[in-house]
């Protein structure tokens, strides 16, 4: 093998990757350099619609005394190799009680497929107090538990048409909450905070929809 030859062949190549970057990156950061930061601008619409939600949502949780009150919408996130779409759920809004540790960070993008026993929940309708001990080993109990996650209740959020379109969540992470919880008070105050939001979130997607 001709070593000094190999060596200088990789020699050539990297200079012609180095080139080429060059060329690209060259302009790139000229254009950027000419560019003018724009400010993020949203119309009054988007900022009432999910200020409304947001109060709302902390509203449920004051009512309810939980630790966290929060949304998820469901929305594609590509597809497989074989078409088909990866179906993924994200935290858009959560209120949360003075020390207690959000999930929306944690919980964006998500495959559905992995929290199925929380999802079917969402699907029966029915305000009801769950009890996270007395679910069956899954990824979507110990992520729960992960979270301090005690007791919850979760509704559908539909929209007509497009059916459910994702879910409201209360979680209680303290015994003494759930203890002297009044479990029937606290299910109405799910299902007339789920009927609100709705309403308000259906809004947003036919502002939406117009433009």
């Amino acid at each position: 093998m001709d070593l000094f030859g190999s060596w200088t062949e990789i020699g050539m190549i990297l200079a012609a990757v180095a080139a080429g970057a060059a060329a690209v990156l060259v302009p790139l950061i000229k254009s950027r350099k000419n560019k003018q930061p724009k400010g993020v601008t949203m119309d009054g619409d988007f900022w009432k619609v999910h200020s409304t939600v947001h109060e709302r949502l902390t509203q449920l949780r004051i009512e309810s005394d939980c630790a966290r009150s929060q949304i998820a919408q469901f929305h594609n996130g590509g597809h497989f190799l074989d078409g088909v779409s990866m179906m993924k759920f994200t935290i858009t809004h959560e209120s949360l009680g003075v020390g207690i540790q959000g999930e929306g960070h944690l919980l964006q993008d998500s495959p559905l497929s992995m929290y199925m026993p929380r999802l079917q929940l969402a699907l029966r309708d029915e305000p009801i107090i769950y009890m996270v001990r007395d679910f069956e080993d899954s990824y979507c109990k110990q992520q729960m538990e992960n979270s301090g996650v005690i007791a919850f209740a979760i509704l559908p959020l539909r929209h007509g048409a497009k059916g459910v379109i994702g879910y409201l969540s209360c979680q209680w992470c303290k015994w003494d909450k759930v203890d002297g919880l009044d479990f029937t008070k606290a299910a109405h105050d799910l299902e007339e905070a789920r009927n609100s939001i709705e309403v308000h979130l259906v809004q947003q997607i036919a502002t939406n929809s117009v433009r």
